[in-house]
This record gives structure tokens, sequence and C-alpha cells, in this order.
């Protein structure tokens, strides 16, 4: 049976470093030289028998690769950051994505996350996501998204920036407007972020900021 990916498995690979985020097990990890080798052959196509038995046993032992039906595309995260964010400029707001609408995001997310930790609300955004049609609509999402921001600083619920793109997400679901989910690292010093972004703009963040961060994993 064909390898691939273990379920809730992404990563992201620089000239520097792979790192690999387990949804799962809620952990990013760095992969060693060995375990990084083989995981680039199995991302090119190779056979895992042309791995090093060393770097392809690490991958299975630490869950990050398995043997499947329908495996998972071993493949990692092509995401480019755009180079305008919404929130950096100035423009209308979106007349629909009120208080009301963002507060009830903002806390329906909050009761996923408890309830359900953060793989099984990422699940849960997947099942709806697929349910959606969407269309490219930047400019909407733009007004949206400055919509959020705005009436974000009024909702009682502490700001992070993983609640925050997943109810910004929501917003944008609702309506079919089409964008990403973007997780991404530093390394030194280590660090994780998330955010949402359109193929024209970032949403929810400075540019400049999410540059820097090598995406690990895309919804």
């Amino acid at each position: 049976m064909p390898i691939g990916l273990a379920p809730g498995v992404s990563f992201g690979h620089n000239p520097e470093a792979t790192i690999v985020l387990d949804l799962y097990r809620d952990r990013y990890s760095r992969l060693g030289p060995a375990a990084e080798r083989a995981l680039k052959i199995l991302a090119g196509g190779g056979p895992p028998e042309t791995c090093e038995s060393k770097g392809i046993d690490a991958l299975f032992s630490a869950g990050l690769i398995a043997v499947s039906a329908a495996p998972q595309q071993v493949a990692a995260v092509n995401c480019t950051v755009p180079l305008t964010s919404s929130v950096e400029t100035s423009g209308d707001l979106d007349s629909l994505a009120g208080f009301p609408r963002v507060c009830r995001e903002c806390i329906t997310v909050a009761a996923s996350l408890r309830l359900r930790r953060l793989a099984g609300t990422i699940d849960k955004w997947r099942r709806v996501r697929a349910a959606t049609v969407f269309v490219d609509d930047c400019s909407a999402a733009s007004a949206i998204a400055r919509s959020y921001v705005h009436w974000r600083l009024l909702v009682p619920v502490m700001r992070s920036c993983i609640p925050d793109s997943l109810a910004l997400s929501m917003l944008l679901t609702r309506r079919g407007i089409a964008h990403d989910v973007v997780f991404g690292v530093t390394l030194l010093p280590f660090a994780a972020h998330a955010w949402v972004q359109t193929t024209e703009a970032v949403l929810s963040d400075r540019a400049d900021r999410v540059r820097g961060f090598l995406p690990v994993f895309l919804l």
C-alpha cells in the first residue's frame, strides 16, 4: 500500500529547515537530516525503498507518515504571501460584518477550541468549507477584514492569532469569499503565527510581518 502524510500532518520547507506541524498532537517539530532527506524523496515521488532506513524509520516512529489506501500527498505547503495588507490600507467597511456578527464568530471559535481543541476545530472548518462555493472577490474580502479589525476591539474575548484567523475565516466563508488560513513559523527565535490572506492581500496582519514566517499549514 502507498505511503502518505499521516492525518493532520503538514510541513513547510526552506533551505534552512523542514518544519512539520502535527495538528492532532498540537506540535511543531524540526526534522533531523536523515528524516528530512527521506521526506524530500517521498515528496519528489521517489519510492520509500530509496530512502535511508534511518530517515524513513524516523518519519514512521514520529507518526508523520503512514501507510494508507488513500494516502495524503507528501508535499510541502506551497503558499506565496502577498505584498500588501488590507489592514494597512484605508477603505470601506463591510456593512454586513458588523459587531454582532464579529462577536458571534469570535465566541463560536473560542467555544469550539475549548470543546474540540485545534484539530477538531480545523476538521469542522474543513467540512464547512468543503460545502461552500467560493468566488474570488479580493475587494469584498478586504472590506470584511477591515470590519473585523474595527469591531474586534469591542469583543470581550482574548485576542490570539489562531482563533482570530478562524473567526475572520468564518465571516468570509459565510459570504463565499475565497481566502486561505495560513499557519507559519520562524526559527530564530522559534515563533508560530496564523493569518488570513487572499491572492492579493493579507487580511489579518501586516504583510511585512507575516513574510518572515515559513508557511507549514494551509486551510
